[in-house]
């Protein structure tokens, strides 16, 4: 009886008010994704998770959250894309990158990827549009 009352509180964990990177990896998703045909090309052989870097979070040897992905054969992924880098790969194919993503994402049977599509991603791309439109703007007050 006399140690129950002796017990030791535990400390409190000191925070450090760091935010935590939300969670990155979603294989649910991903398998999700790879069920779809190639973005690219239409084929349905070799299909891989790629994972949009443009304006993401991602950067170079770090992906993106795994919303911001899109299907794609190895062929348009690893050996297209990457040599003629993502901008101008999404020109060719004539596409938007970032409603594509959200397409999946939306889709997607994973509820984080969904809600992380409707607090993240819709509204970044509503400002990419904004933006786009003022550039536009711009572009043709220059030119009159």
């Amino acid at each position: 009886m006399i140690r129950s009352s002796l017990r030791l509180q535990k400390k409190e964990k000191v925070r450090s008010g760091i935010q935590r990177a939300p969670r990155r990896d979603y294989e649910k998703h991903r398998k999700f994704v790879r069920r779809f045909v190639c973005e690219g090309c239409g084929t349905s052989n070799n299909i891989q998770c790629a994972h949009l870097r443009l304006m993401t979070g991602g950067g170079e040897q770090l992906k993106p959250v795994d919303a911001w992905s899109y299907a794609a054969c190895y062929q348009c992924h690893i050996i297209d894309q990457h040599n003629i880098g993502e901008p101008e790969w999404w020109r060719r194919i004539g596409k938007d990158a970032w409603k594509t993503c959200l397409k999946y994402a939306l889709e997607s049977p994973v509820d984080e990827v969904r809600q992380y599509a409707r607090d993240v991603m819709i509204p970044l791309i509503d400002r990419f549009a904004e933006y786009d439109a003022r550039i536009a703007a711009l572009a043709i007050q220059e030119a009159a």
